[in-house]
């Protein structure tokens, strides 16, 4: 840097996530999807519009009508499914911990510890 001008030091902070940042979101997005479906069934539900001087509104509504049936039909039973998933391993996750940290502290110098902390830790 030029004298007088004071330093800039640049930081990459693009690949700092929050502990939990995907988790929490798929939550978010879950507690919303009804909300999500709800606006969407307004959508499919509205007639078509023909307005002579705008015909593009009518391919726009085309448009957003299709986008509503893509998510409804594919993205919202998915998004489902992972949320249920996500829960059953963080149940899974949460009734092996206390026997996992256990052992994590054992691996180095006992070799049973070491297999049944790697049982253990295959199963989740």
């Amino acid at each position: 840097a030029e004298e007088g001008q004071p330093k800039v030091k640049v930081l990459n902070v693009q690949n700092v996530i929050a502990p939990n940042t995907l988790s929490n979101s798929i939550r978010m997005l879950g507690s919303q999807s009804p909300l999500i479906q709800a606006y969407g069934l307004v959508i499919l539900q509205q007639p078509d519009i023909k307005v002579n001087a705008m015909s593009s509104l009518t391919n726009h509504q085309k448009f957003a009508k299709a986008n509503v049936r893509e998510w409804i039909d594919e993205y919202n039973p998915k998004l489902i499914d992972l949320n249920q998933e996500m829960m059953r391993y963080s149940t899974r996750f949460n009734s092996y911990y206390s026997k996992l940290y256990e052992l994590a502290g054992k691996v180095n110098e006992d070799e049973q510890a070491k297999a049944d902390f790697t049982n253990a830790y295959g199963k989740l």
